[in-house]
């Protein structure tokens, strides 16, 4: 692999399910970001790769590519704006979840620690307050994501092709339940949402201070494109639940390999 990678030349490995990946060398990464997503892109693979057609069926992805702006311009321009409110949660649930007592011993599931402040701390961004200090809303976004997560790997990956609409369609139910849960806390946030981004761009007295966080972006991207799939608020609700799925169990790994890779102190 490194001669392959030396010389700047692409090459293939098997992922743990036994398929095969295409790895391709560092110096044509910015060349594979540049392309747009009608030359190169990485949707199709991933809706089949993962069972998402199974798990999630009657999810778009075609035709809201607009959100991906929404990724890249107003997320990454705001971050900045939110650190500070990111680290305060950050800082109140580590406190509360591991305590302030520096002289005794205090037993926490690793993993259950991790991921309850990270989803805090990322649904800050997507969400905002109050919701994402909501300890009910948490607990459904968080379950929503672990279904979805170990479905897509048990299903997706490790399924023969011919198992997965059974299991794909079994799996969906439990999927379905916590989406319904999540949705409770959602839907009513974007309603209101869309109806004060609408009425600001039409009533010129109304005053609305837009939050920064998720909901505005995506609300006000649907206003932008009013012919998206994605216009209702229960589709906005289900691309959020998306949204924290692809980033919540993932963040919520990565402090715990550095916790246990890291050498004991005493």
């Amino acid at each position: 692999m490194n001669n392959y990678n030396k010389k700047g030349q692409p090459f293939v490995v098997q992922d743990p399910s036994f398929r095969p990946q295409v790895m391709i060398p560092q110096e044509h990464i910015s060349w594979m970001v540049e392309q747009p997503e009608s030359a190169l892109s990485v949707r199709l693979p991933q809706i089949g790769r993962f069972a998402v057609d199974y798990l999630l069926p009657g999810l778009d992805f075609n035709h809201d590519l607009f959100m991906i702006d929404v990724v890249r311009k107003d997320l990454t321009r705001n971050l900045g704006r939110l650190q500070g409110d990111v680290f305060n949660d950050l800082r109140e649930s580590i406190d509360e979840l591991m305590g302030l007592d520096n002289d005794s011993w205090h037993e926490i599931c690793l993993f259950e620690t991790m991921q309850k402040i990270v989803f805090k701390s990322t649904n800050r961004i997507f969400v905002g307050s109050p919701l994402c200090r909501d300890e009910s809303y948490l607990r459904s976004s968080a379950s929503f994501a672990n279904w979805l997560g170990a479905s897509a790997i048990l299903v997706g990956q490790f399924m023969p092709s011919i198992l997965k609409p059974f299991f794909g369609y079994l799996a969906a139910i439990p999927i379905y339940i916590q989406k319904k849960n999540a949705f409770g806390y959602l839907v009513p946030v974007f309603k209101e949402r869309m109806g004060n981004l609408r009425r600001k761009r039409t009533d010129p007295s109304f005053v609305f201070d837009e939050p920064k966080d998720m909901i505005t972006w995506m609300t006000n991207a649907v206003l932008d494109n009013p012919g998206t799939s994605a216009s209702k608020p229960e589709a906005l609700a289900e691309r959020m639940l998306f949204f924290v799925n692809s980033n919540g169990p993932i963040c919520s790994k990565k402090p715990c390999q550095r916790l246990l890779s890291s050498p004991m102190t005493h």
